[in-house]
């Protein structure tokens, strides 16, 4: 999958988007169908950071992010305060910040 089509984009109604495993491009517009999801699955996608707009998704509660390449889940992470379950098997992440759960 190259990008998500643009009437993915506008379901205002999607609760579930899960592109694992697909290179896309830019995790970006992932991000964007994620709008109101409520479970995003950005696993086995390369990833070495987190975009900065994943944190500005207003109703994930499910946040999958195994199988890439991160060394660190950033302390922005706890602006998602409806997230109640993180997965980050088999990444490089050895701790994760403390603002989690505050």
């Amino acid at each position: 999958i190259e990008s998500v089509p643009p009437l993915i984009l506008s379901n205002a109604v999607l609760e579930e988007v899960r592109l694992e495993g697909n290179p896309v491009p830019s995790p970006l517009n992932v991000i964007y169908a994620s709008w109101t999801s409520t479970r995003v699955d950005l696993s086995n996608l390369q990833l070495q950071s987190l975009p900065r707009e994943l944190f500005l998704l207003p109703r994930v509660t499910d946040l999958r992010l195994n199988d890439n390449l991160l060394f660190g889940v950033p302390q922005e992470i706890a602006q998602l305060t409806t997230l109640t379950s993180l997965a980050v098997a088999n990444n490089a992440v050895s701790a994760l910040p403390w603002q989690i759960g505050t």
